[in-house]
């Protein structure tokens, strides 16, 4: 089995195909669509109707405005077909895509009203990124989505371990999607795949690096646990970033105490590396000193 077969096969049945709509952006029924081949189809990638999960799917997650964001988004080539569902949360699902150059991508499309605004706004109020930004949920879907992007690319920019991100529109954001090396697959969460890790210690180790250099690129991701590492390569990558705000942000220290809580628990129960909360935030917090200085506070203790 080819690693494009091994990808499919995991990433799910549902087919969307590269187009989404008609001439200026009006979106076609499905019965006009399927009679000329393209755009969303009521058949599975198999050819067969598409079952009940998959229905609700794309009932929940495809308004009008999603497919006009998404037709907008493959028009302009950033991608150009999207499959099956393989993540979902409380406020978005992720798919897997396939851009022009057959390289596999990731849609994350954020449920406008099925997020819950009222835990997104701690994390955009105190963002001088997005003070003023509207009170309507639409505003605030938006408004973080586009923290997410911009999130990730200046992480990834800094050196940060995190998906490169491609392209957003209003509640769509479309980035790499993190695959493992030698099974084709999508990258597991450290939650699911932590058995596997052939050296704990350097894992572990390596995690503690990402957030030092997350600190040291002005961030603090804010909900940092086991479910928002991925074990690709035997290396770690960050996800799920919307939250990660800014160090200038009144709760930055909060919330990074409280990353430094979750991962350094994880660590020590799971993968035998002994960290404390309080080891974990020193050196996170030294790592903004010269290399030298935090290598020498290190050494004294």
């Amino acid at each position: 089995m080819s690693r494009g077969e091994r990808f499919r096969q995991i990433s799910g049945n549902m087919s969307v195909e590269n187009e989404l709509g008609g001439p200026e952006g009006e979106i076609e029924s499905a019965k006009k669509r399927k009679k000329r081949g393209g755009g969303f189809s009521t058949e599975g990638r198999s050819g067969k109707p598409w079952n009940r999960e998959e229905a609700r799917v794309f009932q929940s997650v495809f308004g009008k405005n999603t497919l006009l964001a998404l037709y907008k988004l493959i028009n302009d080539g950033h991608f150009s077909e999207l499959h099956g569902e393989f993540n979902s949360g409380k406020e978005a699902s992720i798919f897997s895509g396939i851009d022009r150059y057959g390289k596999f991508v990731a849609v994350k499309i954020y449920r406008i009203e099925a997020s819950d605004f009222s835990n997104m706004l701690p994390y955009l109020k105190g963002d001088k990124r997005f003070e003023n930004i509207g009170n309507s949920k639409k505003e605030i879907v938006f408004a973080w989505n586009k923290k997410e992007f911009s999130n990730l690319r200046k992480m990834e920019e800094e050196g940060v371990r995190v998906p490169h991100p491609i392209a957003f529109l209003e509640n769509v954001l479309v980035f790499e999607l993190v695959t493992d090396e030698e099974s084709g697959g999508i990258s597991p969460q450290l939650k699911k795949a932590y058995q596997e890790i052939s050296d704990p210690a350097g894992f572990s180790e390596q995690i503690v690096l990402e957030m030092e250099k997350m600190h040291r690129a002005g961030f603090v991701h804010s909900d940092l646990s086991e479910y928002n590492i991925l074990v690709s390569g035997g290396r770690p990558v960050i996800i799920d970033c919307g939250q990660a705000v800014l160090l200038t942000h009144p709760n930055a220290q909060e919330f990074l105490e409280r990353d430094c809580e979750n991962v350094s628990k994880f660590l020590s129960r799971k993968l035998g590396y002994g960290i404390s909360k309080e080891e974990l935030l020193k050196r996170v917090l030294s790592s903004r000193k010269s290399e030298g200085e935090a290598r020498e506070e290190r050494k004294n203790g």
